[in-house]
């Protein structure tokens, strides 16, 4: 009977706890992947919208009726200052 008491308390106090915190683990492992995949596909969305937006600045910039425009904005600014 000694040895029985024994025994449900070894299984109450350290192999439940024990069994609890390696099923968390498993599962937390398990959607792991998921999460990481998660991310890579966040990341390359951002990657993809600042790439677009790169390529929006450099047409903007290499077009030279907007840069006759945007020059003849500042003239005009700057002679109405005066």
């Amino acid at each position: 009977m000694k040895f029985y008491d024994v025994f449900v308390n070894f299984l109450n106090e350290y192999q439940s706890p024990l069994v609890v915190a390696l099923q968390k683990c498993t599962t937390q492992l398990e959607a792991r992947p998921d999460k990481i995949h998660n991310v890579v596909k966040k990341f390359n969305h951002l990657q993809k919208a600042k790439l677009k937006e790169g390529e929006q600045r450099a047409t903007l910039c290499l077009d030279t009726k907007d840069i006759v425009r945007t020059s003849r904005k500042q003239l005009r600014a700057s002679v109405l200052k005066l």
